[in-house]
């Protein structure tokens, strides 16, 4: 209806419903498994770490029969959960710490490794505030990690073990 659509568009870019993916769950409900893998890959172009997506995936690549996909799908899924417990972390141990920054910058790279853009931004700006003479890192650092970013393991290198620098930089502080 009319309301859900207003309601969808009111939101944030980043909390919109993805609408390929939601063709992509329609096509695999409907037993369309291909065209399901088509609207897939349409959408793990722009929302490459989104661990929903990855979930679908599975499924998608499960009903055509492709275990590669499925495992690097697999891996893609456990390496975004595991950013997001480490993100946890993070913010608990910046806590109530005011002065803080380098933990508010570890955690707006966190959010930017998970495809929270904006929530990125945010943190990097606060850590910025706080102490003015950091604001020039906070600036390169919301260059360098605020862009959009492939998949942590492309499907291209499946079985190669490689993986993107934001697994290898994950445990790292700015």
């Amino acid at each position: 209806d009319m309301d859900g659509v207003l309601a969808v568009i009111a939101v944030e870019p980043d909390e919109r419903p993805d609408f390929t993916k939601l063709q992509a769950q329609i096509a695999l409900s409907n037993g369309e498994a291909e065209e399901a893998e088509k609207k897939l890959s349409e959408s793990l172009m722009y929302k490459s770490r989104d661990t929903e997506l990855y979930q679908l995936a599975i499924d998608v690549y499960k009903a055509i029969g492709d275990s590669r996909k499925v495992d690097v799908a697999e891996q893609n899924l456990h390496q975004l959960e595991d950013l997001q417990k480490q993100l946890v972390t993070a913010l608990a141990d910046v806590g109530d710490n005011i002065d803080n920054v380098d933990g508010r910058f570890r955690v707006a790279i966190l959010h930017s490794q998970i495809g929270r853009f904006q929530d990125a931004q945010r943190w990097f700006i606060i850590g910025g505030a706080i102490d003015p003479e950091r604001g020039n890192e906070a600036q390169l650092l919301m260059r360098k990690h605020l862009q959009m970013l492939p998949p942590l393991v492309k499907f291209e290198e499946a079985g190669s073990a490689q993986t993107t620098a934001d697994e290898e930089n994950a445990g790292t502080t700015p």
